[in-house]
């Protein structure tokens, strides 16, 4: 419960974010999932959409994204809207579903989950999004990879993003990636049209909905926790000073 604790505390210590929440199904109890959003300095700001823990056996991005609010803090550079624990649910039992047993991930077409349903709900205030970051893990592999999505007309970040992957924890260099062809070590192009017809994930959904350019990090769970959070939180710090829109 602690790390709840201190994303509700982090948010709540800087006034600028405007912060929601969303009690869990069922009547679990457990922490509500939180949003938080904070405007920049300017309304032609970029704006980032950022997220993790939406599957619950993937703890490093949550605990990146409350490294990140607590010691670094969101730059007014960008206009932003973050959620760092999508799964509360999950994150404490160590399961990839939510408490009703469902892959959140792939429920952004049917939108059956509460998390899911809330996700959506909040972007109904927002016209646009510029880019979008996905913290993820995997159990199967030993080193990690990345997919990119582009719906919009920004440049690929990917060099910069793939460089820093690499030296902080190396990428994956096989044949198949999660049953992708990778278009260089670590590296997965992926066009917006869903895998499963039905079970679009997050990035899926963002990509067919607005005009923008998404990524999504796989860090490998094989490797130490606190090495997986601190390649998370260089690869954000590279991705903002990266991005152009």
């Amino acid at each position: 419960m602690e790390i709840f604790e201190r994303l509700q505390r982090a948010f709540c210590e800087q006034p600028e974010w405007r912060v929601s929440h969303c009690q869990q199904a069922g009547g679990v109890t457990t922490p509500s999932v939180l949003c938080g959003h904070r405007f920049g300095h300017s309304p032609d700001c970029p704006r980032i959409l950022v997220s993790a823990g939406i599957h619950g056996d993937e703890p490093a991005g949550t605990l990146a994204l409350l490294q990140f609010l607590e010691k670094h803090g969101f730059s007014d550079a960008f206009e932003w809207l973050v959620f760092p624990a999508l799964n509360p649910y999950g994150l404490l039992a160590g399961t990839r579903e939510n408490a009703e047993g469902r892959d959140v991930n792939r429920d952004f077409k049917r939108c059956r989950s509460t998390e899911s349903c809330f996700y959506i709900e909040q972007l109904q205030a927002f016209d646009r999004f510029d880019l979008h970051l996905c913290l993820h893990e995997d159990w199967e592999y030993d080193k990690a990879y990345l997919y990119e999505l582009n719906s919009g007309t920004s440049p690929s970040i990917a060099p910069q993003l793939l460089e820093v992957t690499d030296r902080c924890i190396g990428l994956l260099d096989t044949p198949l990636i999660d049953g992708h062809e990778p278009t260089a070590p670590g590296f997965i192009h992926h066009e917006i049209i869903p895998d499963e017809p039905e079970g679009w994930p997050e990035a899926i959904y963002l990509t067919n909905r607005y005009e923008l350019l998404s990524y999504t990090l796989e860090t490998p769970s094989q490797v130490e926790l606190s090495a997986r959070v601190d390649c998370m939180l260089n690869f954000l710090e590279t991705a903002l000073q990266s991005f152009v829109r």
